[in-house]
């Protein structure tokens, strides 16, 4: 008799911690899901934010708001020239860094105008479609000091 109770109480343990991993395991899968598809709803001090750069080179990933600060995703890349005119973006490690973007920051158009961070931020689907940008910047403390989105001249 003691034998069947000691085995229903732990069939009932392992069967009820099973369970609630399951469910935290549920949990854990909807938040991230959540926080992928609305970065707006993700507090700024769970940001991982990129380290210092003296000379970035870059695809823009991402540009979005967070409870009023804004911040921009970037995977850095080589440039290489092959021949004297023809460019070539190498990417060995697509691990994608993210930067906080301020009004310290020093941002430059394609068309080499000068941006505040409001324009910045109008201008980020302009910016996210042009596939043939290369973000050139500088970072330092997790913020980006400077953006150059095609201005080189």
């Amino acid at each position: 008799m003691k034998r069947n109770i000691l085995c229903c109480f732990i069939a009932a343990t392992l069967f009820s911690c099973q369970s609630k991993e399951v469910k935290d395991a549920s949990a854990n899968h909807k938040t991230k899901t959540d926080s992928s598809k609305n970065k707006s709803l993700v507090s700024s001090k769970q940001i991982v934010l990129g380290e210092d750069k003296d000379e970035i080179n870059a695809l823009v990933k991402g540009i979005y708001d967070v409870n009023g600060e804004v911040f921009i995703d970037i995977d850095l890349v080589q440039i290489k020239f092959e021949n004297v005119d023809e460019r070539v973006v190498v990417n060995e490690n697509p691990k994608i860094r993210t930067y906080k973007v301020d009004f310290k920051t020093l941002i430059y158009s394609k068309d080499c105008k000068t941006l505040n961070l409001k324009e910045f931020i109008k201008s980020k689907n302009k910016i996210l479609q042009d596939k043939t940008i290369i973000l050139v910047g500088k970072a330092k403390d997790g913020r980006m000091e400077s953006l150059n989105f095609g201005c080189y001249g």
